[in-house]
């Protein structure tokens, strides 16, 4: 039998906006589509994705987003 394996927790200090941004990733929107969401510069945006991808300790803004998919399905939890 083989033991279930759970997914990595990682723990790091995103901030509420960080979170609601990671979250939008997570869901697939790009930095133009949460910009309007957000009522924000697509610059801004891509300035708080950059933060959000060294806190996560990512390579790129694609594991970024892998990340964030995995998230919203509920294969790995980010806490803040």
């Amino acid at each position: 039998m083989s033991t279930p394996t759970t997914a990595p927790i990682r723990t790091v200090p995103l901030t509420p906006k960080e979170q609601e941004i990671f979250t939008l990733v997570g869901q697939g929107l790009s930095s133009h589509e949460i910009a309007a969401q957000l009522g924000k510069s697509h610059k801004t945006v891509d300035a708080q994705r950059t933060t959000i991808r060294i806190k996560l300790r990512c390579k790129n803004s694609r594991e970024v987003l892998r990340l964030a998919t995995q998230v919203q399905i509920g294969r790995e939890t980010v806490t803040a």
